[in-house]
């Protein structure tokens, strides 16, 4: 039955330290391409994307922000609120401002935005209405914002919901014959534009039985995750064992591909589940060994408080948000998961569409669905610059036509080769004609480096089949030229 669940605040405290390092090593990764990825110098102007939106409504903090400089001072400020996140200083403020920050840096250029992008919205949206702050954080250090150890919320109970959601329909539309077959890992090991060093090492020592095990492995994790997280009754085993063998496959595809805030938002995620037998033997390790001056309150101190917290309006009103962004959230999972047949998805609600346009909260959950994909590609860029020298701006070297993959690129850059690619992505061509014209001033080169013709293509690879390792290219597309 829907209700009021409960929290542990010292799981809270934790899982906001994790989700404050997740914060800050994503703004540093877009560090040395802020230039590129969000001035008015770059692929994407501001102007470029107010007037012709890649979404509607394209809510951003940063569009005001134009040159490199002032791209820079945001960053900073960003970095400040991440800060106060992390260490929990005006916890609840930092809250709702690395939400806003969080949304606007992904909104201003959505060439970026994949699944990890939207999980990490959705988790600060939820824990928005979470007491985060009350343990282990400055603000406990300091006796701010007291209250019970345990905190009862439906924001609560829409943590496990939410993670049932997603890996139900992640479970139910991978139902290619890529994962009935077993054979889905080893064609992701070969995607190059998210493999990792292990896994471009793993797909060459490959044994018959490796993607068998794992692809399974992973559907029969997803699927068992439902389950295990909203089991009824009071044993606390059934999430403790689900807390274990989805730290195991996120772990483990953070090793071998660059998916990235996804694995490392979903261990935040799992971890909010954990049960509480488990929470007090932690913590009573963690205040041995570092102390208890930030840890906020422990088990004897919450046996002398008030619980449940008194009544009032504001946690009425709070609940009623809860309420509110749960049926939203059903809504976007019921409209925008494929596997729904489109006579039983319900019609949209201009009201409940608003937080999920917003926050860019879909509840689409399809990644390597329903088949892994067996094709790859990347972007390669043939210009010619004023002394006739021919050369790829993205690489500094010689166009290279076929080339093994995009290796050394990271993610950031081969999430905005993928979606480059999109017919419907064609208009913001302009802004890239503009920045390749320009790039040898934008890069310090001397005028002969300007670029005076080129050809933007798009390579198409089929992967190599198990028991083979030779990708093939199948197609060269010119995607733009001058």
């Amino acid at each position: 039955m829907l209700g009021l669940d409960r929290i542990d605040v010292r799981l809270l405290g934790w899982v906001r330290l994790w989700l404050g390092l997740v914060l800050l090593g994503d703004l540093l990764r877009r560090l040395p391409y802020l230039s590129f990825f969000y001035s008015e110098d770059g692929m994407l102007p501001s102007h470029g994307h107010l007037f012709a939106p890649l979404f509607s409504p394209g809510f951003s903090l940063l569009h005001p922000f134009n040159t490199r400089a002032e791209v820079t001072v945001a960053f900073t400020l960003i970095g400040v609120i991440y800060i106060a996140y992390l260490v929990g200083y005006c916890t609840r403020l930092a809250q709702v401002l690395s939400l806003l920050a969080y949304t606007s840096l992904n909104n201003r250029n959505i060439f970026l935005e994949n699944t990890g992008a939207m999980t990490l919205g959705l988790v600060l949206t939820w824990t928005l209405l979470l007491p985060m702050g009350r343990a282990w954080s400055v603000d406990a250090a300091f006796g701010r914002g007291g209250g019970p150890l345990v905190h009862r919320s439906l924001a609560v109970t829409a943590i496990p919901l939410q993670i049932a959601v997603c890996y139900f329909f992640n479970a139910i539309q991978k139902n290619g014959i890529t994962w009935r077959n077993g054979e889905a890992v080893h064609w992701v090991l070969w995607q190059n534009r998210i493999a990792t060093g292990l896994a471009a090492w793993l797909r060459l020592h490959e044994p018959s039985w490796l993607s068998p095990a794992l692809s399974w492995a992973t559907l029969g994790i997803e699927a068992a995750a439902p389950a295990l997280v909203l089991w009824p009754g009071r044993s606390w085993k059934p999430r403790a064992v689900h807390v274990a063998l989805t730290t195991g496959l996120h772990g483990s595809i953070a090793l071998l591909f660059h998916l990235g805030v996804f694995p490392f938002v979903m261990l935040g995620l799992n971890a909010l589940v954990l049960p509480r037998p488990l929470v007090e033997r932690l913590d009573r390790r963690l205040r041995a060994l570092v102390g208890s001056r930030f840890a906020g309150p422990d088990h004897e101190q919450d046996a002398r408080q008030h619980w449940p917290e008194p009544w009032a309006p504001w946690l009425t009103m709070r609940e009623a948000l809860a309420a509110f962004l749960l049926l939203a959230a059903a809504w976007s999972a019921l409209r925008g998961n494929w596997i729904i047949p489109p006579r039983f998805r319900p019609p949209p609600v201009a009201i409940l569409d608003l937080p999920v346009a917003y926050l860019r909260g879909h509840q689409t959950w399809s990644l390597f669905a329903p088949e892994a994909p067996r094709e790859d590609g990347t972007v390669v860029v043939e210009a010619t610059t004023a002394s006739g020298r021919r050369i790829d701006p993205f690489t500094g070297k010689e166009p290279d036509l076929d080339p093994p993959g995009p290796w050394g690129y990271g993610q950031l850059w081969c999430d905005f080769f993928f979606h480059l690619r999109r017919p419907e992505l064609s208009p913001y061509y302009r802004h890239l004609d503009r920045y390749l014209l320009r790039w040898h001033q934008l890069t310090g080169r001397p005028p002969e480096d300007r670029i005076v013709s080129y050809r933007i293509w798009w390579l198409t690879y089929r992967s190599p089949p198990p028991g083979s390792t030779q990708p093939t290219l199948l197609d060269r597309r010119i995607l733009m030229e001058r």
